[in-house]
């Protein structure tokens, strides 16, 4: 019976697990309230589970916004933003949503695996 016992030791990080149907403006919305979060608490890595959630008309150009709106709100190279998603089409919005804010300097990473998102989030910033 193979098996595998490992001690993680994550620092403490902020989470939020979204569901339901959501859009452009709840999406930034839940940002806003995201960054505040982080200023608030002094604790910059976040998770934020969107596997239960469907969107709604949000295309390429809202992405890019979001990212952006992200940006403007203060989130920096300090803080951690890692979205579990598991898409329920083709179009994989919470990995273009990473290559957004990455091309803008932030450190976001979409997974699929909670496990994977969790060891990102461990991991430090380079």
């Amino acid at each position: 019976m193979p098996f595998d016992i490992r001690r993680i030791s994550i620092p403490d990080f902020l989470r939020t697990d979204v569901a339901g149907v959501f859009d452009f403006e709840a999406t930034k919305f839940l940002l806003s309230d995201i960054v505040e979060s982080t200023f608030r608490s002094g604790i910059k890595r976040v998770l934020v589970d969107v596997r239960a959630a469907r969107p709604a008309h949000i295309d390429v150009a809202d992405i890019y916004t979001l990212a952006m709106h992200l940006m403007l709100l203060g989130f920096d190279r300090a803080h951690k933003l890692a979205i579990l998603n598991d898409p329920a089409d083709d179009f994989d919005r919470g990995k273009l949503f990473e290559q957004c804010a990455v091309r803008q300097g932030m450190n976001v990473a979409a997974f699929r695996d909670f496990d994977a998102a969790l060891e990102w989030l461990n991991e430090e910033s380079s």
